[in-house]
């Protein structure tokens, strides 16, 4: 069964009007608006909120909505369309992984996303996140800045990177993402973020594109004390071949790379 490539809903109220209706939202969005919109009330196929309808169009597009036509004098219906994503089908409690998706079905949970959990969904992270070379490409050709942050302070970059997606770094890196953007609470650059996860690779290509190694995250570590503290034996190799002295670099608790290796040898070895 073939997926239609647009959904639509409708908004139907008077312009000057304190309040209107939306018809056609799925639950996730039914709950999202509801949040945002707490007065409003479900009726069949739809609610009534709480809001004029102008704003509530603008808070509709925020999920990706937008006008397409609208008919009547005093009371106006607006339709409204928007692309077709996995994102708008994922409830969240019922499954283990908070980013995995499947289509809606009644009953597979009462949780549902939030407005900022949509919008990431919708935009560049999301993507950047699982792989989607041709949505990133996408966004990115429709103007979507690389260095776009989500509303937890990340870039598509550090979601690549943390993942250990090579293209996705590279489609990210040559669209003008800045290598060494920190997120906003951990201060982590997507090399700390690589090395952590163990991703070789994906380090080897920051460091060629520039990634500072000596950069430090909130916690005052290196990428190499956050290499070390997983054991990524390899990823220690490759700093340290392109900044020995990061094994001389303390952390906020003044501790060296050196302190976290426990009893793994090989990294000993390398940082003695």
């Amino acid at each position: 069964m073939s997926v239609p490539t647009y959904y639509y809903i409708a908004v139907k109220g008077s312009l000057y009007a304190s309040d209107c209706s939306v018809f056609g939202l799925i639950p996730a969005e039914v709950q999202a608006l509801s949040t945002k919109y707490p007065s409003s009330i479900e009726v069949i196929n739809g609610m009534t909120i709480k809001g004029p309808p102008i704003q509530v169009i603008n808070t509709l597009s925020e999920l990706g909505y937008k006008v397409v036509c609208s008919t009547g004098e005093a009371e106006v219906v607006w339709t409204l369309q928007r692309e077709v994503v996995s994102r708008y089908f994922v409830c969240f409690g019922a499954m283990s992984d908070c980013h995995s998706h499947s289509h809606w079905s009644v009953g597979t949970s009462s949780l549902y996303q939030t407005l900022d959990e949509l919008d990431f969904e919708r935009g560049i992270w999301y993507a950047a996140q699982h792989d989607d070379l041709e949505r990133v490409e996408k966004l990115l050709n429709q103007g979507v800045s690389p260095d776009v942050q989500d509303s937890a302070g990340y870039f598509a970059l550090h979601y690549a990177a943390r993942a250990g997606h090579d293209r996705i770094c590279c489609c990210l890196l040559a669209a003008g993402a800045t290598v060494d953007a920190v997120t906003r609470a951990g201060q982590a650059t997507a090399l700390h973020r690589a090395s952590s996860a163990g991703h070789d690779s994906v380090v080897t290509l920051l460091l060629k594109s520039g990634s500072n190694s000596g950069l430090r995250d909130a916690d005052g570590k290196t990428a190499l004390h956050r290499a070390v503290e997983q054991g990524h034996v390899g990823i220690v190799k490759i700093l340290l071949e392109g900044n020995p002295d990061l094994k001389f670099v303390c952390d906020m608790k003044n501790k060296l790379p050196l302190d976290y290796a426990a009893k793994n040898e090989e990294v000993i070895a390398l940082l003695a």
